[in-house]
């Protein structure tokens, strides 16, 4: 003291605590894993940051490590994808680094998990179309199926991966119509047929050919409903008198016309009508 320098005074102490710089936080855990469906049309998707904090109320960056995914985007607001429609989002699962740091080179980490997968359509295609077996006959009625070009996976384009003379797909409305219409019995047997399907909405999913059997049958000859003698006997009379025979009725299988001909082998008195 330096009144009373003679006297002594003994020493004071104090500590001095020095904390370590606390690295910043997210409030609350980030949200993973994401599922992501691609679209077929441009679409975008974000998962907003939670918010942040900082013990020693330094700034805050964030970081994100999207590594090869440059199909990802990031802010400080938030993570992305610009447009899901892009051939550049490829399937498959992700994992990015998110990390927070302040002006003092405190850091901490976490990871997000993002899974990306097709549409289902893309995915699962459609179910199969299914076209019956269609049994026809020469020189008869025409045989039509008609498929309908709504699927659940948008609309569909049709085509036969065979081509006939007797058949045929067209569109009519909403539907495709195949016909089977043979009118040579050269045509006659059995036929397997592929239906070949495309989607207007997906061109790049491909749909299995769905295959149906077409049985032609040959036309056959009319005849008559019962048996003709294979021989008449007349008496000639010795007075004018006619005579006649009614012939049994004729029948087609497939009702066509029927044309009648005749050889009288010489015997021009007798008329047929």
């Amino acid at each position: 003291m330096n009144s009373y320098p003679s006297k002594g005074v003994g020493d004071s102490y104090f500590n001095v605590v020095i904390s370590a710089n606390a690295p910043p936080q997210f409030t609350a855990s980030l949200q993973t894993p994401h599922t992501v469906t691609k679209t077929r049309l441009p679409s975008s998707w974000a998962y907003p940051w939670p918010a942040r904090t900082d013990a020693e109320n330094n700034v805050i960056t964030l970081s994100a490590n999207v590594g090869a995914a440059t199909f990802f985007t990031y802010t400080q607001a938030q993570l992305g994808i610009a447009d899901l429609s892009s051939t550049s989002v490829i399937q498959g699962v992700y994992t990015i680094s998110v990390t927070l740091s302040d002006s003092f080179s405190s850091s901490a980490t976490q990871s997000v998990t993002i899974y990306i997968q097709e549409e289902a359509c893309v995915l699962n295609g459609i179910a199969q179309i299914v076209v019956p077996s269609i049994t026809s006959r020469v020189n008869y009625a025409a045989n039509t199926h008609a498929l309908s070009t709504t699927t659940e996976c948008g609309p569909a384009v049709f085509a036969l991966d065979k081509s006939f003379s007797w058949l045929s797909m067209t569109q009519v409305g909403p539907n495709f119509v195949i016909t089977v219409n043979p009118t040579a019995n050269t045509d006659a047997g059995i036929y397997t047929i592929a239906l070949r399907t495309s989607l207007t909405t997906y061109p790049q999913v491909n749909v299995p050919d769905s295959t149906f059997t077409v049985t032609i049958l040959a036309s056959t000859p009319p005849m008559f409903t019962s048996e003709i003698p294979m021989e008449l006997r007349i008496v000639k009379p010795q007075t004018a008198t006619p005579w006649s025979f009614t012939l049994p009725n004729m029948i087609d299988a497939e009702n066509d016309p029927i044309t009648f001909r005749s050889d009288l082998g010489g015997a021009s008195f007798v008329k047929i009508s």
